[in-house]
């Protein structure tokens, strides 16, 4: 039922000519070759027979792009999520109000950082992952949901040094 309430959702977003498939992704692992899709949605909530990082590693591997979503998404949960090639993460609030944002994001294959991304990345728990401590108040500034320009004059930096920061900030994430 919350799957084709997800569905539901995304449908809404990109209209009603997309195709969307709900489904335990953990029911594509043994698939050889895998089905190709535009884009996963993995929820975090719903459990699964796989764990998420082997679900993501498994999705991306194929070539699909992967959001993760939760209601919750412990750092932990999270930062594993996006070391195993998650492209995004995305909260479940009403009307899920970023999930656009970021399932477009993921289409043009960018990574859409909300705050609360930001907010589960910015003390990495996750072995590996090292941030410098510019790094780590960016995304803790980010987390507030402060824009990029406003994240620049409490750092005494350039729009552009933040979006690099940030940036890197992934990357560090993607690199354990």
């Amino acid at each position: 039922m919350m799957r084709d309430l997800l569905a539901a959702a995304i449908v809404e977003i990109l209209g009603p000519a997309t195709d969307v498939v709900a489904c335990d992704p953990a029911e594509l692992l043994g698939l050889d070759p895998p089905p190709a899709f535009d884009l996963a949605v993995v929820d975090l909530d719903l459990g699964s027979d796989a764990s998420t990082p082997v679900l993501v590693r498994h999705l991306v591997t194929a070539g699909i792009p992967t959001v993760t979503i939760s209601a919750g998404g412990t750092p932990l949960e999270v930062q594993q999520a996006l070391r195993s090639g998650s492209i995004a993460f995305v909260a479940k609030a009403p009307g899920l109000p970023e999930l656009g944002e970021v399932i477009t994001a993921a289409l043009d294959g960018r990574t859409h950082l909300t705050p609360e991304l930001a907010g589960r990345l910015a003390s990495p728990v996750i072995p590996g992952v090292a941030l410098s401590a510019e790094q780590a108040r960016a995304l803790a500034l980010a987390s507030t949901g402060m824009s990029r320009t406003s994240i620049a004059g409490s750092l005494g930096r350039t729009t552009g040094d933040i979006a690099s920061l940030l940036a890197s900030s992934i990357t560090a994430y993607r690199g354990a």
